[in-house]
């Protein structure tokens, strides 16, 4: 049977786990993996409108250890295979499993769907993308 603090060495999922997402287990790319968790926390607190209330702060601050957790052990079962060198079946499926579905929870009481911000009228949004206004069809040449 794999001792936790062995397997803790290899995919760091037991170290952010214990350190409710604080500390970055020394594996690498586990740096570059929480950056990309802070960025996606970023987009879907983006895609929630950005105002969010003291109670969605709080659950989308109880996604990062999930989501940290989910990364680092998709990062370590693509390099070592969801099985052992005996054929059994990773025990760290069972964490992905319970973490999925915490990310899972945490991410439907927030809301899927995407908030739609107000960007004004579609004339501003074009001059704002493309820096000019759009063209009316008075000033569009004819036969083009």
């Amino acid at each position: 049977m794999t001792d936790p603090k062995t397997a803790a060495l290899k995919h760091g999922v037991f170290a952010v786990v214990a350190s409710g997402g604080r500390e970055l287990p020394a594996v690498t790319g586990a740096a570059a993996l929480a950056s990309e968790v802070d960025d996606a926390l970023a987009q879907i607190e983006a895609d929630l409108g950005g105002d969010l209330s003291g109670a969605q702060k709080e659950i989308l601050r109880a996604c990062r250890v999930p989501m940290l957790v989910l990364r680092l052990a998709e990062a370590y079962l693509i390099q070592s295979g969801v099985t052992d060198k005996r054929g059994r079946v990773r025990g760290l499926l069972r964490v992905v499993g319970v973490y999925s579905n915490t990310l899972r929870h945490n991410l439907s009481a927030l809301g899927l769907e995407r908030k739609i911000r107000d960007r004004g009228t579609i004339e501003a949004y074009v001059a704002e993308k493309y820096g000019q206004a759009e063209r009316t069809e008075s000033e569009t040449p004819q036969g083009k």
